[in-house]
C-alpha cells in the first residue's frame, strides 16, 4: 500500500493505480489536487517487490507536476535480511533495492529497526527509527515496569545482542527501571534451516515474564525453540515482540510453543488476525 499525505494542504492525495493489457501500472494524479502541493511524505507498507516499481511511477509524476520535496516512509525494509552474498552467483539484493531507492533523490528515508547496519549504509538521505520506543510502549502496557524484577528481556540470536541492550538502556533512562537481560544462542543446520538447538543462557527463569525481542518474525522457527526452552527453565510467561511481522508464521504453533502474545506493528501487510497477535499502528513511531 501506498499513500501520499501533502504537509502543504495537510491532507491524502488521491491517485489512480492501474495496469494496461500488456501487465504495465500506470500512476494517473489529477493535476488540480498537486497545482498547491510541494512538501509530501509517501508512505509504503511494503509487501511485495511491485510496490517498488509503482512507487518509482509515482515520484516521477509528482515530479513532472512540480512535487519536489519528497520524503519516504518505508518501515519495513525490502531484503534487509538479504545483506550479504554467501555464495558466488548471488545478488547483494539489498543493495539493489537501496540503489534504486537512491535513483528517485529523495530528501530523506524513513526506516524503522532495520535488520543490520547493512541497510541505513546503503541509503541516502537516511533516517533509522530503532525499536526502543515500541518495546517500552508494550512493556509499559503489560506492567512490566513495576520494579518488582519479574521481566527479563532475552535476545534470541547474537544478532539481536545489540538491540536488546540497547532497549535495556533505553528504559532505564525513561523510567528508572533495571531490566534484566537473557542471552540466547542457536544452532541451525545449513542444509535444512531446521533449529537443531537452542542455549538459554540463564539457570533459572522460574516466575519470570519474558520478552523475546527481535526485528523480524517470518516462519517463527527460532522463537518457537526459545519459547520452549524459556518456559523449561520455569519462565511463567512468554511474549514475542518483533517490528516486523511477515504473517508466513502459524500462530497456533508458535503458542503451542509456550509463546502466550505476540506484539507487532503493521509495517508491513498481513490478514492474520487473532487474539494472540496485537498489532499496533506504526505512524506512531515514524
Amino acid at each position: 500500500m501506498i499513500e501520499i499525505f501533502s504537509h502543504t494542504t495537510n491532507s491524502i492525495i488521491p491517485y489512480e493505480h492501474f495496469f494496461f493489457g500488456g501487465g504495465e501500472q500506470h500512476i494517473k494524479f489529477n493535476h488540480d489536487d498537486l497545482m498547491h502541493t510541494w512538501n509530501t511524505t509517501i508512505w509504503l507498507q511494503y509487501g511485495q517487490d511491485s510496490e517498488i516499481w509503482k512507487l518509482a511511477l509515482i515520484v516521477d509524476a509528482l515530479n513532472r507536476d512540480g512535487v519536489n520535496l519528497i520524503r519516504l516512509n518505508i518501515p519495513y525494509f525490502p531484503a534487509a535480511r538479504q545483506d550479504r552474498v554467501c555464495v558466488q552467483g548471488e545478488p547483494l539484493t539489498v543493495k539493489v533495492f537501496a540503489d534504486f531507492i537512491n535513483s528517485m533523490n529523495f530528501d530523506r528515508v524513513t526506516i524503522f529497526d532495520p535488520h543490520s547496519d547493512v541497510t541505513p549504509a546503503l541509503l541516502d538521505n537516511v533516517k533509522v527509527i530503532d525499536n526502543t520506543e515500541f518495546v517500552g510502549a508494550i512493556l509499559g502496557e503489560m506492567n512490566a515496569l513495576d520494579g518488582t524484577g519479574k521481566t527479563v528481556l532475552v535476545s534470541p540470536d547474537a544478532g539481536s545482542n545489540k538491540k536488546v541492550a540497547n532497549v535495556a538502556k533505553y528504559l532505564h533512562k525513561t523510567s528508572g527501571i533495571e531490566v534484566s537481560v537473557v542471552r540466547a544462542d542457536k544452532l541451525r543446520n545449513v542444509a535444512t534451516g531446521q533449529i537443531i538447538e537452542t542455549t538459554v543462557y540463564a539457570d533459572d527463569l522460574t516466575g519470570k515474564e519474558c520478552y523475546i525481542i527481535d526485528d523480524i518474525c517470518s516462519k517463527g522457527g527460532t522463537f518457537c525453540a526459545l519459547a520452549k526452552v524459556l518456559k523449561e527453565k520455569g519462565a511463567s510467561k512468554v511474549y514475542l515482540v518483533v517490528s516486523h511481522y511477515e504473517g508466513t508464521a502459524n500462530i497456533q504453533t508458535l503458542k503451542e510453543s509456550g509463546i502466550d502474545l505476540i506484539f507487532t506493528t503493521d509495517s508491513k501487510p498481513f490478514v492474520d488476525r487473532n487474539e494472540s497477535l496485537v498489532v499496533k499502528s506504526i505512524k506512531a513511531y515514524l
